[in-house]
């Protein structure tokens, strides 16, 4: 029960409309924190009694009880305009935000396919890499082949051209010709 003792009302009495809602104290320093107000309502310790109180100190400030109710009904139409508009922005906002989700899912699958594009081709490459390895090997070892072909070839070409020689020599019997180059 709401009484009034020497002009002021007092009592333990709260309607359901002026029931808060009531974080704990450290998401109410948060909130302070992010948004600081002077307001005598936004106060965590917030009492409508001392409120209503101040407002009416005493029996004659009843009087503008109209004035300050229209006050009330004007700040809490803006207050009403303010959340609405607020609740429009966070729709649009995480409309905003779902299609730029999207669009980073589409972008991340998109790059995640050029991954495995450049993944594929690496490894065709490196298959290439290894036939062309293999082959300059197989190259490497007909060069070396040639070479020592080239060699044999040479020597046996020098080993013909002192063989005729050494007829030669032997059919004008330049035996000391002859003896000189099979030293050699």
């Amino acid at each position: 029960d709401l009484t009034m003792a020497s002009g002021k009302m007092t009592g333990e009495w709260v309607p359901d409309e002026l029931e808060g809602v009531m974080y704990d104290s450290e998401v109410e320093q948060a909130i302070h924190e992010v948004y600081p107000s002077s307001d005598p309502l936004d106060v965590i310790e917030f009492d409508p009694v001392d409120y209503i109180n101040k407002l009416f100190p005493t029996e004659q400030s009843l009087a503008g009880v109209d004035d300050t109710i229209g006050r009330m009904r004007v700040k809490i139409h803006t207050l009403d305009s303010d959340i609405r508009g607020i609740v429009r922005e966070q729709a649009e906002t995480g409309h905003d935000g779902r299609q730029s989700l999207e669009e980073a899912h589409r972008a991340i699958e998109e790059l995640f396919g050029r991954i495995r594009n450049i993944k594929e081709k690496a490894e065709q490459s490196e298959v290439m890499v290894k036939r062309i390895t293999g082959d300059i090997k197989q190259l490497d070892i007909a060069k070396k082949h040639l070479m020592d072909s080239i060699r044999t070839l040479e020597k046996l070409r020098l080993l013909i051209t002192n063989l005729e020689e050494i007829d030669r020599n032997m059919k004008f019997r330049q035996y000391s010709h002859v003896a000189s180059q099979l030293k050699g």
